[in-house]
């Protein structure tokens, strides 16, 4: 399974150089639906997560879902964002509405912590350097 996110990853980022190029920050959200929990909420969840994200500059350039073949109930929902600095990244997660979405998460979708809280992927902004 986590082969196949990493694949993903690594063809999202090898074959956008463009998007690449113009984006400095990149944002990978991997969300573990618990088996008995309707896939549409975690999709839900990476919707809402989306508008907020645009509201600090971040568009999502790719989604995905991840299943195993041994454990297919178990799914997995990835969203990769791009942002244009660490600080637009860092609003995201100092924004109540991240909060809140982030909490409905936990309490539905994933069972308590089980899923990975947003990770940076990539920083190539001037601060980082």
């Amino acid at each position: 399974m986590k082969t196949l996110g990493t694949l993903a990853l690594a063809a999202v980022l090898f074959l956008a150089p463009a998007a690449a190029r113009a984006a400095d920050v990149w944002l990978l959200d991997i969300v573990s639906v618990e088996p008995g929990v309707t896939s549409h909420l975690g999709v839900s969840y990476l919707g809402a997560l989306d508008i907020v994200a645009r509201r600090h500059g971040g568009v999502r350039v790719s989604s995905f879902h991840e299943s195993s073949a041994a454990e297919p109930r178990q799914i997995r929902l990835v969203g990769l964002w791009r942002f244009r600095t660490t600080e637009a990244l860092q609003g995201l997660i100092a924004d109540p509405a991240y909060s809140d979405i982030r909490r409905l998460r936990q309490a539905t979708i994933d069972g308590g912590e089980k899923s990975s809280a947003l990770q940076l992927v990539a920083d190539r902004s001037p601060a980082a350097r």
